[in-house]
């Protein structure tokens, strides 16, 4: 016959050890909007030549549509995330590729307000 003891020890062993595997909710938040941040740093820097990189309307676009979803997606509540979503959402507010590829102080503007953004905020 098993003791009390031990057997509330070993039936608490299985659930912390899940608790310990099981990814954080804030990554469903996190990783998707850090990929489009720091793509469009990549694509706001010049290119190796010094000419400004290529910029896709489906660059804002994806970063805009992930801005109008994030609430439903902060699942966890995430207060410091919902802050820089909040930078982003105003930095972007009301500008489009287009004149993101014609204006060049525009440009330098996001590249600043974007990299002070990714290299100021750490997802843990």
């Amino acid at each position: 016959m098993i003791s009390g003891r031990i057997w509330r020890r070993s039936a608490t062993k299985p659930r912390s050890g899940l608790q310990k595997r099981r990814p954080k909710p804030r990554c469903c938040s996190v990783n998707p909007w850090a990929g489009l941040v720091n793509h469009m740093v990549d694509r706001l820097e010049a290119s190796d030549n010094g000419k400004p990189k290529v910029f896709k309307k489906s660059t804002v676009a994806n970063l805009c549509e992930f801005l109008t979803t994030f609430d439903f997606r902060n699942i966890a509540n995430d207060t410091e995330l919902k802050e820089q979503v909040e930078k982003t959402r105003a930095l972007l507010s009301g500008v489009t590729a287009e004149e993101i590829r014609t204006t060049a102080d525009l440009r330098s503007r996001l590249k600043t307000g974007m990299s002070e953004i990714a290299t100021n905020w750490t997802p843990w």
